[in-house]
This record gives structure tokens, C-alpha cells and sequence, in this order.
């Protein structure tokens, strides 16, 4: 998304480190070319150096390259690594910093693979269900009792058995009938139990 600015490259990066600084919890992505990126590379720095402020969590997501790869250096991830080390052979300090936040970053916490899922839809899922249980809200919630797969369908069998005795009416369309409204009563309640089993 920065590449798409037309500020320049310093601004981008100073407004990606704000960005970084405003956050609590930030998503590393790596992939396979992460390492040829001096500007990915800086921004983990900045990660590891908030992390260690105890300011941010990170949670590291490994997209189409194997966590192994990412951790050892090896493989194409460590290939464009070390393309990355001879770019920047003169700037050694700046070469250690990322050394050191990859492998703060990288091996800290377990992270999420997407080689253990079957799908792309299913490391979405997980990676929703992380944050949302690093979110301080969310702990709140966890504490409350949640709702069982009846209480969910009575409560949205009454809610549309209320709008179809009420609000439907109140439409005036002639193409609503008895059957329609049999449909919607059966229906939308079983719908609301699948999201409330796929999302709760």
C-alpha cells in the first residue's frame, strides 16, 4: 500500500514507523522475498525495539515460506537475506539491527503458518482469533457467559417472527405470503447459528 504514495521514501517509512508506534498489536508477514526489502527489514526493527518497550505485540505470520526458513536464514528467504547483507556491506550496524530483530521476532513467539492450513480463508481465521485474543476488550468478553446454540436460535426465531408480525406488514408489498414468511422464520434463524458456531 506505501509503494502507492507519492511522498518520498523517507516520509513513507517515518509515516510506516507512526503507524507502528499508534498500534498495539502489529502482523509481521513474511514471505519469501521480506528479506530483499531494506524498508520491511527497518520496519521489523522498529517492531522488536517497541516490543522490548513492552508498547507492542507482535505476532509474526509466515505466508508461503516455511518458518524454519525464516528462523535458519535458509532457503530463498535466506538467499535474498544475504543479497540484502552485500547491498548494505557498509552500513554493519544497520545489517546487525535486523539480524537481531529476526531472530527477537522470529523466535519469540510461536507465530501462524500457513503451510498447517488447508485454505488461504482458514490463517484469516486464525490470524482474527489471535488478535482478538491479545485485544484487552476482548479479554472482558471471554469472562461473560457466552450464549448456547439454542438460547442464539430462540432469540433470532423470536426476533424475526417479531418482524414479520410487525415491520413486514407495515411494507405493504402484495408478494409476501405465508410461505415466504414460513421461509424467513425457518431460515434466518438457522443462518445465525451457522455464524454464531463459525464466528463465536
Amino acid at each position: 500500500m506505501d509503494s502507492y504514495n507519492r511522498r518520498g521514501k523517507e516520509d513513507e517509512q517515518q509515516q510506516v514507523f507512526t503507524n507502528i508506534e499508534k498500534s498495539n498489536i502489529v502482523l509481521a508477514i513474511f514471505s519469501k522475498r521480506y528479506s530483499e526489502s531494506d524498508r520491511c527489514l527497518n520496519e521489523l526493527v522498529k517492531m522488536e525495539e517497541l516490543t522490548k518497550e513492552g508498547k507492542l505485540v507482535v505476532i509474526p505470520v509466515f505466508y508461503n515460506v516455511k518458518t524454519n526458513e525464516v528462523r535458519r536464514l535458509q532457503g530463498e528467504f535466506g538467499i535474498h537475506f544475504a543479497d540484502s547483507l552485500k547491498r548494505f556491506s557498509m552500513e554493519p550496524m544497520m545489517v546487525q539491527s535486523w539480524e537481531e530483530a529476526l531472530n527477537f521476532i522470529t523466535k519469540r513467539s510461536i507465530g501462524l503458518s500457513l503451510e498447517r492450513h488447508i485454505n488461504e480463508f482458514a490463517p484469516v481465521a486464525a490470524i482474527v482469533k489471535e488478535v482478538t485474543r491479545l485485544l484487552p476488550s476482548s479479554r472482558r468478553m471471554t469472562r461473560r457467559r457466552r450464549l448456547g446454540i439454542g438460547e442464539v436460535f430462540i432469540r433470532a426465531l423470536t426476533a424475526t417472527f417479531l418482524f414479520a408480525l410487525f415491520i413486514s406488514p407495515m411494507r405493504r408489498t402484495p408478494d409476501v405470503n405465508f410461505l415466504k414468511i414460513g421461509n424467513l422464520l425457518v431460515g434466518f434463524p438457522f443462518l445465525v447459528v451457522v455464524l454464531h458456531k463459525i464466528l463465536c
